[in-house]
Protein backbone atom coordinates (compact mmCIF):
# COMPACT_ATOMS: atom_id res chain seq x y z
CA UNK A 1 0.00 0.00 0.00
CA UNK A 2 1.47 3.45 -1.00
CA UNK A 3 1.23 6.34 0.93
CA UNK A 4 -1.54 8.13 -0.70
CA UNK A 5 -3.59 4.75 0.27
CA UNK A 6 -2.72 4.83 3.61
CA UNK A 7 -3.75 8.71 4.34
CA UNK A 8 -7.12 7.66 2.73
CA UNK A 9 -7.41 4.75 4.80
CA UNK A 10 -6.43 6.72 7.78
CA UNK A 11 -8.84 9.45 6.44
CA UNK A 12 -11.71 6.92 6.50
CA UNK A 13 -10.85 5.83 10.07
CA UNK A 14 -11.32 8.85 11.68
CA UNK A 15 -14.25 9.43 9.77
CA UNK A 16 -15.97 6.67 11.86
CA UNK A 17 -13.95 7.55 14.84
CA UNK A 18 -11.05 4.74 14.89
CA UNK A 19 -8.87 7.06 16.39
CA UNK A 20 -6.65 4.27 17.59
CA UNK A 21 -6.48 1.81 14.44
CA UNK A 22 -6.05 5.40 12.66
CA UNK A 23 -2.70 5.77 14.66
CA UNK A 24 -1.49 2.54 14.30
CA UNK A 25 -2.26 2.74 10.32
CA UNK A 26 -0.01 6.17 10.24
CA UNK A 27 2.56 5.44 12.59
CA UNK A 28 3.24 1.94 10.28
CA UNK A 29 4.20 4.37 7.37
CA UNK A 30 5.24 7.46 9.63
CA UNK A 31 9.33 6.45 8.72
CA UNK A 32 8.44 6.66 4.74
CA UNK A 33 6.92 9.60 4.93
CA UNK A 34 8.66 12.04 2.27
CA UNK A 35 10.59 15.77 3.24
CA UNK A 36 8.12 17.18 0.67
CA UNK A 37 5.66 20.08 1.01
CA UNK A 38 2.03 18.39 0.53
CA UNK A 39 3.08 14.82 2.13
CA UNK A 40 4.64 16.87 5.25
CA UNK A 41 1.11 18.74 5.40
CA UNK A 42 -1.02 16.01 5.19
CA UNK A 43 1.14 14.20 7.77
CA UNK A 44 0.78 16.87 10.17
CA UNK A 45 -3.09 17.40 9.81
CA UNK A 46 -3.71 13.69 10.11
CA UNK A 47 -1.60 13.97 13.55
CA UNK A 48 -3.19 17.05 14.13
CA UNK A 49 -6.89 15.83 14.24
CA UNK A 50 -5.15 12.18 16.35
CA UNK A 51 -4.54 14.39 19.08
CA UNK A 52 -0.41 13.78 18.46
CA UNK A 53 -0.19 17.75 19.13
CA UNK A 54 4.07 17.36 18.99
CA UNK A 55 4.06 14.86 15.78
CA UNK A 56 1.67 17.58 14.42
CA UNK A 57 3.63 20.89 15.25
CA UNK A 58 7.09 19.24 13.75
CA UNK A 59 5.19 18.55 10.39
CA UNK A 60 2.87 21.47 9.77
CA UNK A 61 6.34 23.22 10.65
CA UNK A 62 8.35 21.94 8.17
CA UNK A 63 5.26 21.79 6.16
CA UNK A 64 5.35 25.67 6.32
CA UNK A 65 8.51 25.96 5.80
CA UNK A 66 8.59 24.19 2.08
CA UNK A 67 5.38 25.54 1.13
CA UNK A 68 5.33 29.30 2.38
CA UNK A 69 2.64 30.43 0.18
CA UNK A 70 0.10 27.89 1.96
CA UNK A 71 -2.54 29.88 3.72
CA UNK A 72 -4.17 26.93 4.96
CA UNK A 73 -0.77 25.94 7.16
CA UNK A 74 -1.75 29.18 9.22
CA UNK A 75 -5.15 27.79 10.44
CA UNK A 76 -3.95 24.61 10.99
CA UNK A 77 -1.05 26.31 13.35
CA UNK A 78 -3.02 28.67 14.73
CA UNK A 79 -5.36 25.68 16.30
CA UNK A 80 -2.21 23.67 17.65
CA UNK A 81 -1.48 26.88 19.38
CA UNK A 82 -5.04 27.56 20.40
CA UNK A 83 -5.28 24.20 21.55
CA UNK A 84 -2.00 24.21 23.25
CA UNK A 85 -1.93 26.82 25.56
CA UNK A 86 -0.26 29.82 23.82
CA UNK A 87 -3.31 31.73 22.37
CA UNK A 88 -0.89 34.87 21.26
CA UNK A 89 0.61 32.54 18.66
CA UNK A 90 -2.48 31.04 17.68
CA UNK A 91 -3.46 35.19 17.09
CA UNK A 92 -1.01 35.92 15.43
CA UNK A 93 -1.31 32.78 13.04
CA UNK A 94 -5.37 34.01 12.18
CA UNK A 95 -4.46 37.08 11.95
CA UNK A 96 -1.79 36.58 9.37
CA UNK A 97 -4.78 34.17 7.58
CA UNK A 98 -7.08 36.92 7.48
CA UNK A 99 -4.20 39.68 5.62
CA UNK A 100 -4.32 37.66 2.92
CA UNK A 101 -8.14 35.48 2.62
CA UNK A 102 -11.54 36.52 2.97
CA UNK A 103 -12.73 36.41 6.39
CA UNK A 104 -15.11 34.40 7.54
CA UNK A 105 -17.24 33.68 10.63
CA UNK A 106 -15.60 30.66 11.69
CA UNK A 107 -12.09 32.06 11.03
CA UNK A 108 -12.82 35.14 12.89
CA UNK A 109 -14.49 33.33 15.76
CA UNK A 110 -11.08 31.28 16.39
CA UNK A 111 -9.61 34.70 16.15
CA UNK A 112 -11.47 36.27 19.08
CA UNK A 113 -11.79 33.16 20.96
CA UNK A 114 -7.41 33.40 21.12
CA UNK A 115 -7.45 36.93 22.17
CA UNK A 116 -10.22 35.89 24.85
CA UNK A 117 -7.60 33.30 26.49
CA UNK A 118 -4.93 36.15 26.20
CA UNK A 119 -6.67 38.16 27.99
CA UNK A 120 -7.53 40.79 25.66
CA UNK A 121 -11.41 41.02 25.81
CA UNK A 122 -11.65 44.15 24.08
CA UNK A 123 -10.22 42.94 21.19
CA UNK A 124 -11.98 39.19 21.61
CA UNK A 125 -15.17 41.84 21.66
CA UNK A 126 -14.52 43.31 18.56
CA UNK A 127 -13.64 40.49 16.57
CA UNK A 128 -16.54 38.37 17.59
CA UNK A 129 -19.14 41.05 16.72
CA UNK A 130 -17.41 41.17 13.47
CA UNK A 131 -18.06 37.14 13.28
CA UNK A 132 -21.82 37.56 14.23
CA UNK A 133 -21.99 40.41 11.68
CA UNK A 134 -21.18 37.85 9.33
CA UNK A 135 -23.50 34.99 10.23
CA UNK A 136 -25.96 36.44 12.97
CA UNK A 137 -27.29 32.33 13.76
CA UNK A 138 -24.41 30.66 13.61
CA UNK A 139 -23.69 29.00 17.23
CA UNK A 140 -20.76 29.37 17.74
CA UNK A 141 -19.76 32.84 17.47
CA UNK A 142 -23.01 34.46 19.46
CA UNK A 143 -21.88 31.61 22.17
CA UNK A 144 -18.72 33.65 22.56
CA UNK A 145 -19.24 36.66 22.15
CA UNK A 146 -22.33 36.22 24.61
CA UNK A 147 -20.15 34.96 26.93
CA UNK A 148 -17.36 37.86 26.72
CA UNK A 149 -19.64 40.39 26.81
CA UNK A 150 -20.55 39.25 30.08
CA UNK A 151 -17.27 39.26 31.33
CA UNK A 152 -16.89 42.44 30.18
CA UNK A 153 -19.62 43.38 31.93
CA UNK A 154 -22.30 44.02 29.25
CA UNK A 155 -24.77 41.75 30.94
CA UNK A 156 -28.07 43.43 29.03
CA UNK A 157 -25.84 43.09 25.22
CA UNK A 158 -25.29 39.35 26.60
CA UNK A 159 -28.58 38.42 27.08
CA UNK A 160 -29.98 39.84 23.61
CA UNK A 161 -27.22 37.73 21.99
CA UNK A 162 -28.19 34.72 23.95
CA UNK A 163 -32.05 35.97 23.56
CA UNK A 164 -31.17 35.48 19.51
CA UNK A 165 -29.05 32.12 20.32
CA UNK A 166 -32.32 30.94 21.55
CA UNK A 167 -34.66 31.66 18.79
CA UNK A 168 -32.61 29.89 16.11
CA UNK A 169 -31.54 26.90 18.89
CA UNK A 170 -34.26 26.63 21.26
CA UNK A 171 -32.94 22.83 22.71
CA UNK A 172 -29.17 23.77 22.73
CA UNK A 173 -27.81 22.99 26.24
CA UNK A 174 -25.11 25.94 26.22
CA UNK A 175 -27.46 28.92 25.28
CA UNK A 176 -29.81 27.94 27.71
CA UNK A 177 -27.01 28.20 30.28
CA UNK A 178 -25.74 31.54 29.03
CA UNK A 179 -29.56 32.75 29.24
CA UNK A 180 -30.05 31.84 32.15
CA UNK A 181 -26.90 33.38 33.65
CA UNK A 182 -27.09 36.62 31.31
CA UNK A 183 -30.95 36.81 33.12
CA UNK A 184 -29.40 36.12 36.43
CA UNK A 185 -26.91 39.26 35.89
CA UNK A 186 -29.11 41.51 34.57
CA UNK A 187 -32.27 41.22 37.98
CA UNK A 188 -29.13 42.10 39.67
CA UNK A 189 -29.00 38.56 41.48
CA UNK A 190 -25.74 38.47 41.93
CA UNK A 191 -22.08 39.88 40.93
CA UNK A 192 -19.45 37.97 39.27
CA UNK A 193 -17.19 37.95 42.56
CA UNK A 194 -17.71 35.74 45.34
CA UNK A 195 -21.77 35.56 46.37
CA UNK A 196 -22.54 37.46 49.88
CA UNK A 197 -24.84 35.22 52.00
CA UNK A 198 -27.97 37.33 51.11
CA UNK A 199 -27.13 36.66 46.98
CA UNK A 200 -26.74 32.87 47.36
CA UNK A 201 -30.34 33.14 49.24
CA UNK A 202 -31.75 35.56 46.91
CA UNK A 203 -30.19 33.24 44.01
CA UNK A 204 -32.59 30.01 46.02
CA UNK A 205 -35.55 32.11 46.34
CA UNK A 206 -35.51 33.49 42.09
CA UNK A 207 -34.93 29.58 41.40
CA UNK A 208 -37.65 28.47 43.39
CA UNK A 209 -40.27 30.98 42.44
CA UNK A 210 -38.62 31.35 38.92
CA UNK A 211 -37.28 27.83 37.14
CA UNK A 212 -35.39 29.63 34.09
CA UNK A 213 -33.48 31.48 36.59
CA UNK A 214 -31.43 27.97 37.66
CA UNK A 215 -27.65 28.79 37.55
CA UNK A 216 -26.07 25.78 36.22
CA UNK A 217 -22.61 26.89 36.06
CA UNK A 218 -21.11 26.93 39.20
CA UNK A 219 -18.31 29.25 39.61
CA UNK A 220 -19.00 32.74 40.26
CA UNK A 221 -15.43 34.07 39.96
CA UNK A 222 -15.37 33.45 36.06
CA UNK A 223 -18.56 33.34 33.73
Amino acid sequence: MDLIETFSEVTALLEVHNLAEALVCLDRVEAEIPDTGPMQKIAGQLYQRLGEDARSLTYLTRAQELLPDDTSLLLSLGYHHLDNGAPGEAADYFSRYLEVEPATSRILCFLGRAHDHNGNKAEAEKILRQAVALEPSDLEPQLHLGRVLMLNGKYDEALECFKILQFFYPDDFMVDCGLRRAAAFVAGIFRPDQPSRRQWSALNTAQNTDPTMLIVWPRWSSV
